[in-house]
């Protein structure tokens, strides 16, 4: 099954048999199992069937008590809050909207689409224009989100609503989601209107195109796979946050708080300073810089503070960095609108 759930049941399982006995022994101050008995009950548990069900298969090994405790681990864990017909009916619409997608002549944007790190948070969206959505959020402790509804194309943007209710308006007007369509190549994104921005800083930054399903903006299935050129093509309001190439910068003043037209009302000292620090730069929108964009401290461990602009004049701009490093940044610090750690990972 392609839903929420699928392969990740097995692993969910396993992953309980050797935490909830330790969380266990923690808690109720018992003995912690020992390695030949957390292996023998790793064994047991590889030979439940892929539904992660425990009924069938060998586990007569496996105690009680920590039986019981997967049971409900996993009835969390699958489903949460969520009955299962409801979990059942998302698999279900997922599957038919995965189908419609690949015909001959679909509408290109239909289709299954991810954004999240696979771990605290995994969000799936299966949209088609007939059909409607199914979005679930499925992290750490189970599922968190599971929603459906219809999906409205309007020009270059999709709009999420609810399921249609009999009530007698004449339209749903409540709007769960704005998402906009952004080509890149032959990538297709579904970027929330309100973080469209925060898409080009992370196209300026280097994490977008990413090279694995994982990532922040919801990305076509299949479609991390494919090589692209040049700029990603957003709407007309947004091309000024884009860069062809990275620009540099450094810091010329550490202020205390931002002055009018990014001049310093009162100097401060970096010693010691941590949080949030407003700092002076040699650039500005002569060199393509716009309010809003970030900029990141090079260095060498590649865990860089992020410069948020918030005045940007033609030579020069004001912006907030946060830091909390030891040695916070000063005078003479290197900047990038190219994130040294995205670089790192490439």
């Amino acid at each position: 099954m392609s839903g929420p759930f699928g392969t990740t049941k097995r692993s969910t399982t396993l992953g309980l048999v050797v935490l909830l006995p330790l969380i266990g022994a923690v808690v109720s101050d018992t003995p912690m199992p020992s390695h030949a008995q957390r292996q023998s009950w790793l064994a047991a548990v590889a030979l439940l069937p892929e539904d992660g069900s425990l009924e069938p298969g060998n586990t007569s090994e496996v105690p009680d008590s920590i039986t019981a405790r997967l049971r409900a681990g996993l009835r969390h864990l699958h489903y949460g809050r969520f009955p299962r017909a409801m979990v059942d009916s998302a698999d279900a619409l997922t599957e038919r909207i995965e189908a419609a997608a690949a015909r001959p002549f679909a509408d290109e944007w239909a289709g299954s689409y991810y954004y999240g790190n696979g771990l605290g948070v995994s969000v799936s969206l299966a949209v088609e224009p007939s059909l409607g959505f199914s979005r679930s959020n499925f992290g750490c402790l189970g599922l968190y989100e599971l929603e459906s509804g219809t999906a409205e194309w309007e020009g270059d943007r999709i709009l999420l609503r609810p399921p249609a209710r009999s009530s007698g308006h004449a339209k749903q007007t409540e709007l769960l989601s704005e998402l906009s369509q952004v080509r890149w190549g032959r990538r297709h994104y579904l970027i929330e209107s309100s973080d469209l921005r925060v898409f080009c800083n992370a196209v300026n930054a280097g994490s977008e195109p990413r090279p694995r399903w994982h990532g922040h903006f919801f990305l076509k299935k299949g479609d991390e796979k494919l090589v692209v050129a040049g700029l990603p093509q957003v709407p007309a309001a947004f091309r000024k946050y884009l860069i062809a190439k990275p620009i540099g910068a450094r810091i010329t003043r550490i202020l205390a708080q931002p002055g009018a037209r990014g001049e310093a009302s009162q100097d401060a000292s970096a010693e010691g300073a941590r949080g949030r620090i407003y700092v002076l730069i040699d650039a500005g929108r002569v060199d393509g810089l716009q309010p809003g964009m970030n900029l990141f401290r090079v260095a060498d461990d590649y865990s860089s503070d992020r410069v948020t602009l918030e005045i940007v004049e033609d030579r020069s701009a004001v912006g907030v960095c946060e830091s909390w490093r030891e040695t916070p940044p000063s005078v003479g610090c290197a900047l990038s609108s190219r994130d040294p750690f995205s670089a790192a990972f490439e």
